[in-house]
């Protein structure tokens, strides 16, 4: 399994997290997120649900709560309800370009945070002149994720290795606010 490993905060809008991954890889991923808020580490609310959810530039996309095996949680959080795992199915990588990717915390029918990054799915053999991801062997990897240059907009440039842009996305910014249940 290969983990990318990421910190997200909640509160700070910094350049969003960009990971990468190549076209077609079947149940091989995940996302192991540290969540801070305020650079304060954050705890995920007892009893929170974790629904996640995908949006391609092109605008498809779905949300899922378990793996295509209909039984295994596709969130879970760690004992101090600190870091979430994220495992991909395979609709999330089934085609080449940007992902936003989701993951929304729910405490009964209350949402309380949804924290975001993006995938870049690479075309295996495509034009950006990148190689696919080696094949991990079974072996368990930790990748550090990479960044694209953001505009004072928010929008994300990726670029390849010569400098030249070859797609941009848009990212949402949250603005609402954080209910504090205490």
């Amino acid at each position: 399994m290969i983990t990318h490993a990421i910190t997200l905060d909640m509160q700070i809008h910094s350049r969003p997290v960009i990971l990468h991954a190549p076209k077609g890889e079947k149940e091989a991923r995940q996302v192991q997120i540290t969540l801070v808020d305020n650079a304060t580490t954050w705890v995920a609310p007892e009893g929170s649900s974790m629904l996640v959810s995908y949006k391609r530039a092109n605008g498809s996309g779905s949300s899922y709560t378990q793996l295509d095996d209909g039984t295994t949680p596709a969130a879970t959080l760690n004992n101090t309800r600190t870091v979430a795992t994220v495992k991909l199915i395979e609709d999330v990588l089934a085609y080449g370009g940007p992902v936003e990717m989701n993951l929304t915390f729910s405490v009964g029918d209350q949402r309380t945070i949804t924290a975001s990054w993006i995938f870049v799915v690479d075309e295996l053999g495509g034009s950006s002149g990148q190689a696919p991801a080696p094949d991990p062997g079974g072996a368990d990897i930790t990748l550090i994720p990479a960044s694209g240059s953001v505009t004072d907009e928010g929008e994300i440039v990726y670029q390849n290795s010569d400098g030249d842009d070859l797609f941009s996305v848009q990212l949402p910014i949250y603005t609402g606010e954080i209910e504090d249940n205490e």
